[in-house]
């Protein structure tokens, strides 16, 4: 009987979440990566994980990561531009990191997040009937809804920037008068705040 009450729990909170996910935001219990790295660790993160995905069976999840986590790019090719900023090398990318785009716009925001910390996001999800719909960066929305306004507010384009502990994230907009919508994404990229 308990059992099947855990399913009836379980397929009664999918249902209630599938059309309207809840939402998780990780973040890394120390904003220095370890020494020799260049990332903080996530296994702090993946145990909060962990015991959020045992209070929360069968739901469906939008996982909100944190910009210390991620590479981001506005570019043609983004492996170029990780490649020259951190020394990625395509195989290395292929291995340990997990590529997606977001459309900001016309704009394509693309994004690695390391492999190992989406992995254990879906390792772990898998053993509650955790369903996450999405994992990506936390400020996303936000930036797409700041792009939206410029477009409706014409040519007077506002910078934008937001800011989770350790970390600044801004992005630099463009007016183009002859393609529509006219506002595009041009840069984005982190700033590491003081400690």
């Amino acid at each position: 009987l308990g059992r099947m009450t855990f399913n009836l729990t379980t397929v009664s909170r999918r249902v209630r979440t599938q059309w309207r996910p809840l939402t998780v935001s990780l973040r890394p219990s120390q904003t220095m990566a370890p020494s020799g790295q260049w990332l903080p660790a996530f296994d702090d993160a993946l145990l909060e994980w962990g015991q959020w995905c045992e209070q929360h069976p069968g739901a469906c999840v939008s996982v909100d990561l944190s910009a210390h986590w991620l590479l981001v790019a506005v570019a043609d090719d983004p492996a170029e531009s990780w490649q020259h900023y951190y020394g990625l090398n395509g195989d290395e990318l292929a291995q340990n990191w997990l590529i997606r785009s977001v459309d900001v716009g016309l704009s394509q925001l693309h994004c690695a997040m390391p492999r190992s910390l989406i992995d254990g996001i879906q390792d772990v999800a898998s053993q509650h009937a955790v369903k996450v719909i999405w994992a990506g960066p936390w400020w996303v929305r936000d930036l797409q809804d700041h792009v939206a306004d410029q477009i409706s507010q014409g040519e007077s384009i506002q910078p934008w920037s937001v800011q989770e502990p350790g970390l600044s994230v801004h992005a630099s907009l463009t007016w183009d008068a002859e393609v529509k919508p006219h506002v595009h994404l041009r840069q984005v990229w982190c700033e590491a705040e003081a400690a």
